[in-house]
């Protein structure tokens, strides 16, 4: 409570102009990053440690004084980096590498201009605005669905989100008189000591950064272990339910299953352990993996209607009752229904996005050559149905594992447009009402932290629209 007093007395209870200054530059400098990662590799990197120390440099040590709010508020803005770069720069690849791609100028401009690499082309002006249009209402729809239903993630136990949780505390320990900073930077150095020489070991041949146990073992059985000091850090934070599922689950997959696969033939056996372990992953354990989840949530979702006989409603908005809820997908979609219902500002929102999602599936048609009305229905079942099981599902994973995967998107987006007979790209890079879960699970698991970072949960959302 002092904390809170002597922040507002220092004025930095808002959104501080130098807040938006720094949080925005450094969003610009990680979107410019994982666009080039995520076009050339696949991937990309969380720059929240980068964020929240530049912040406490700048601020308290060069400008003099701070506070754990406005470090907090540049690292939630810079957070918020803009996917839509890299999504420009995969239709630029497909549009050089596909000629047959059939995609229309409102989303990519002709391959003339792509080749001659013209920028600052009138032929980019209506793709740039069709594609932030959908990337701004995919992130909008995540918040929405994070905002209604955030409260029984954050009072689930098991909802802890691990890297959130220990970015808030790198936050709150910058401002701690004693111990905590310098342990933090001891930590730090250690650890980047130590990879350091994990690496530079590894250059000459020297494996130090995994023990691979798996040789030793019989044919199709993997077992190794990362030496990875940042892992203590997830560790320590992470449930132990959520440890013992995760060791449980992995030692079931690569000393039963594995071992089976390899066995009976249906997954090649690979001597070399790491093209063994991607071949599993990618052949058997991502596809059965997330369909399990996925199925397995909604069988559990519609034994829960049943006992329940449809009651909605039946849940308090501004306090769930059930404190050790198992956050079923039936029990979160009548919250979801009750807090978007139950809130006019909420279902505004909802409805302000929804609305020109719809009227831009109709105009649009990115299921051409299908009739308008066919691209209307499929956007209503992306915005009511798809987009919260995703939503659902990354958050579930980012909360309780720290860890997420998109390839549910291939269950829940592609196969309803592949099983129209739709044949085509556009489809399938244009989508508008699907949500961002990344964007939606960031926001819950924010909220999760917001006490230890005095940011209140209004704040909060205008940092991430500001990113």
């Amino acid at each position: 409570m002092l904390e809170k007093e002597r922040d507002v007395a220092q004025g930095k209870e808002g959104v501080t102009l130098r807040v938006v200054i720094l949080g925005s530059l450094l969003s610009a400098l990680f979107t410019f990053v994982n666009s080039y990662l995520n076009v050339n590799f696949g991937m990309g990197l969380s720059f929240g440690v980068v964020a929240i120390l530049m912040a406490y440099v700048v601020f308290h040590k060069i400008l003099g004084n701070s506070s754990r709010r406005e470090v907090a508020l540049v690292w939630i803005i810079s957070g918020s980096s803009l996917s839509a770069a890299w999504f420009v720069g995969f239709l630029i690849y497909l549009k050089q590498t596909v000629p047959n791609n059939g995609l229309p100028a409102w989303l990519v401009p002709s391959a003339a201009v792509i080749q001659n690499r013209v920028i600052f082309s009138i032929e980019w002006l209506i793709p740039i605005l069709v594609i932030l249009f959908i990337t701004v209402t995919s992130g909008l729809l995540g918040m929405i669905l994070a905002h209604s239903t955030y409260r029984l993630f954050v009072q689930n136990k098991r909802m802890v989100f691990p890297f959130t949780t220990s970015e808030a505390v790198i936050v709150d320990s910058c401002f701690k008189k004693k111990g905590p900073v310098r342990f933090l930077a001891y930590f730090m150095i250690t650890g980047f000591a130590v990879t350091l020489v994990q690496y530079i070991l590894k250059a000459f041949n020297i494996e130090t950064t995994i023990v691979d146990l798996s040789p030793y073992l019989p044919q199709g059985f993997l077992l190794g272990m990362a030496l990875n000091i940042a892992f203590i850090a997830i560790g320590y934070f992470i449930s132990a339910r959520a440890s013992i599922s995760i060791l449980i689950s992995s030692l079931a997959s690569y000393l039963v299953i594995s071992h089976i696969l390899v066995n009976q033939g249906i997954v090649a056996y690979n001597p070399d352990s790491m093209n063994l372990y991607m071949d599993l992953l990618y052949q058997f354990l991502i596809s059965p993996g997330i369909g399990m989840l996925i199925l397995g949530g909604i069988i559990l979702s519609l034994v829960g209607i049943l006992a329940t006989k449809l009651k909605l409603g039946s849940y308090d908005v501004d306090e769930p009752k059930e404190k050790e809820s198992t956050l079923g997908y039936d029990e979160l979609f009548r919250f979801f229904l009750s807090s978007i219902f139950g809130n006019r500002r909420l279902l505004l929102c909802f409805m302000g996005t929804a609305t020109p999602t719809v009227v831009f599936a109709y105009y649009i048609n990115f299921m051409h050559p299908f009739p308008p009305v066919v691209s209307i229905f499929t956007a209503l079942f992306f915005l009511l149905a798809t987009s919260f099981i995703d939503f659902v599902i990354i958050t579930k994973m980012a909360g309780e594992a720290g860890m997420t995967t998109g390839t549910q998107s291939l269950f829940l987006y592609m196969l309803p447009i592949f099983a129209t007979g739709y044949k085509g790209y556009t489809a399938y890079m244009a989508q508008p009402g699907r949500s961002d879960p990344w964007n939606g699970s960031r926001l819950v698991g924010l909220a999760k932290v917001r006490d230890i970072v005095n940011v209140d949960l209004k704040t909060l959302v205008k940092a991430m629209l500001i990113g």
